[in-house]
């Protein structure tokens, strides 16, 4: 007689503490992006480039230059998802010049 040995796995929901809300500093973004863009987006920021700043749920929005800037916060590995129109954000997917300057400016 033979005799088959089955494991019970059962799965169950593990509680996890609510994930507190995401902190921008320049400090993470400097460490996404690389030191041109931080300078670029501070440039842009202090030339005052940075319009219609607002801040609603979990986005960061406003227009730079003559380009929509979003930052979804909460989204992504490292908390945050740059949502800008730009060519770079777009195509490379990485952290553009645009949502530096939101960042630097709220």
């Amino acid at each position: 007689m033979r005799y088959s040995l089955q494991r019970r796995i059962r799965i169950v929901p593990r509680m996890t503490e609510p994930t507190p809300p995401t902190v921008i500093t320049k400090e993470l973004l400097r460490e996404l992006g690389d030191w041109r863009v931080d300078k670029e987006g501070r440039q842009l920021a202090e030339a005052g480039r940075v319009q219609n700043l607002s801040y609603t749920g979990a986005f960061l929005s406003g227009t730079v230059g003559n380009v929509n800037a979003r930052l979804k916060l909460g989204t992504g590995l490292f908390g945050i998802e740059n949502q800008c129109s730009c060519r770079q954000a777009r195509v490379d997917g990485i952290i553009c010049a645009h949502v530096v300057a939101l960042v630097y400016r709220s």
